[in-house]
């Protein structure tokens, strides 16, 4: 189990489970979809609109993804400063980075016993073994 600090507030997120995974890559599929889609609507509003509003999406749409990852309420916990973007940004990140190690640990993991590391170890044996065999001792005479 792994901890994540956001905003001074430790919680706990296991990529490495399944199921959390799925949690929350479905959440970053979510939040993602919807931040594109208000940003393509927003397109249209006046300049100095646009730029509040979509920080204010931001935050919610961060607020929502910790939520749907951690539980209802995390967010209100985490994030004090319910419109401030760096904080949001900041966390957003520091769970996305927690993700892509999960992943290239789950990889690491699944390398060190894939099919082609055992088929080259059981090789390099067989060689040894081959190898072992195939010297006669010459002494001299």
């Amino acid at each position: 189990m792994s901890k994540i600090v956001i905003n001074n507030v430790t919680l706990e997120l296991d990529l490495l489970d399944a199921d959390a995974m799925e949690t929350y890559q479905k959440s970053l599929n979510d939040t993602m979809a919807a931040l594109q889609e208000a940003q393509s609507n927003i397109q249209g509003e006046n300049q100095n609109l646009q730029v509040a509003s979509v920080m204010r999406l931001q935050c919610q749409l961060t607020e929502k993804f910790v939520d749907q990852i951690f539980g209802e309420g995390t967010a209100k916990r985490c994030f004090p400063r319910s419109n401030h973007l760096g904080d949001h940004l900041e966390a957003f990140t520091k769970i996305c980075d927690q993700a892509n190690q999960a992943v290239q640990q789950a990889k690491s993991i699944t390398n060190k016993y894939s099919g082609e590391r055992l088929n080259r170890e059981q090789r390099r044996s067989q060689n040894k073994n081959k190898n072992r065999n195939n010297h006669a001792a010459v002494y001299p005479v």
